[in-house]
């Protein structure tokens, strides 16, 4: 699985687990910067997204292992991205 900014910069991942309609694990693996793909070693790098069904709707909960170096990415891009996603998945036609 690849993950592009606006400017096809990014990283690359593994699928770990794929549970359709209950959960989604990725292992990021490297970078890619202009189009080029370099492995990197960030151990045990995962995102782990997990849907869990209630009474009124569905929780999402995330699971994010990352080094200190990626920490602040996470911290300050998440909040904004997790918005959206909130805000797609309340607002389909």
């Amino acid at each position: 699985m690849k993950f592009f900014d606006p400017h096809n910069n990014g990283m690359y991942s593994r699928v770990e687990k794929n549970i359709s309609g209950k959960e989604m694990k990725f292992l990021h693996l490297g970078e890619i910067y202009d189009g080029v793909e370099t492995e990197r070693d960030w151990g045990d790098a995962t995102e782990d997204y997990i849907l869990e069904e209630t009474s009124t709707g569905t929780i999402l909960k995330i699971e994010i292992q990352t080094s200190e170096e990626f920490k602040e990415f996470f911290e300050e891009k998440f909040p904004t991205a997790l918005g959206i996603v909130k805000n797609l998945s309340e607002n389909q036609l």
